[in-house]
């Protein structure tokens, strides 16, 4: 059997909840974390500037604009120091822009950022991080919190009552995906996982994400530093270039090009004009 790929991958999950249309998935899985309702106005892949040690080569899983301010999904794949200190410099950088572009102060948007992290089970179900002085029981700022959610521990979420249930899905395997029965929304994300699962062209892009993955520790088991960074993204650009290839040559619409390799509409754009070229 061809390996499944879970919800909580890093593609997986950007492919299904950055798209317009999942909208609604989108906010269940939000207002099931914070426990309110909110209001998406906007949904964001970017990615971010290379400039700081903090974010180099890193690309965001999804921004969300909401009524009140801005919500930041981050996908880990385990829970560690430097992982936490990377996730709050970026959301620390943008509570920082918003104070030099907004109005006023008492007009600053309200920040989260929402941490979906495979841990071990020493982490954890829910945490919610704020900053907050216990003793005099005051907070220092009113408008950032940092939620971090252990996947591992979600999937018993699904078999009762509780709310958590979109939550509880991102960890499951084929078979209890396949046969797990939920409202109307929950059999939405789960034919979403199914469909891209059965799509040839986009588990051959997660494929070669898993290829990266597997070449960069091995880089850095056998001590080797220099050249690592700018080896790896080149061969992370070289692996959806080749894909976006094989993908024109089916016809493939553009946009679904985009959306599985990630690389953007001139560029393939650029490719398509390449290889009509060759081919005339």
């Amino acid at each position: 059997m061809k390996k499944f790929y879970k919800i909580k991958n890093d593609g997986m999950f950007k492919a299904i909840f950055s798209k317009e249309e999942n909208k609604d998935i989108l906010k269940r899985l939000i207002e099931e974390v914070i426990n309110e309702e909110v209001e998406i106005l906007k949904i964001k892949v970017p990615e971010l500037l290379k400039n700081k040690a903090y974010v180099k080569g890193k690309t965001l899983d999804i921004l969300v604009m909401t009524e009140t301010g801005e919500v930041n999904i981050e996908l880990n794949s385990y829970a560690d120091t430097f992982l936490r200190r990377r996730n709050a410099g970026y959301i620390f950088k943008r509570y920082s822009d918003s104070l030099n572009i907004g109005e006023s102060y008492q007009k600053m948007p309200r920040f989260i950022q929402i941490n979906l992290t495979t841990a071990t089970s020493s982490l954890p179900l829910f945490s919610l991080y704020k900053l907050y002085d216990k003793e005099n029981n005051k907070y220092f700022i009113d408008n950032l919190e940092i939620y971090e959610i252990n996947i591992k521990k979600t999937t018993e979420l699904c078999y009762n009552e509780k709310k958590m249930s979109i939550l509880g899905m991102l960890d499951m395997d084929y078979e209890k995906l396949t046969n797990f029965k939920g409202d109307k929304i929950m059999d939405k994300l789960k034919n979403e996982a199914l469909k891209l699962n059965n799509n040839d062209d986009f588990v051959k892009y997660l494929s070669d994400e898993d290829e990266e993955r597997l070449l960069k520790n091995s880089f850095i088991e056998q001590g080797i530093e220099q050249g690592i960074e700018q080896g790896i993204e080149q061969g992370i650009e070289q692996n959806k270039i080749s894909t976006a290839k094989k993908m024109l040559e089916k016809n493939i619409d553009i946009d679904s090009i985009k959306e599985i390799t990630g690389l953007s509409l001139d560029q393939i754009k650029e490719l398509k004009k390449r290889s009509n070229k060759y081919q005339a």
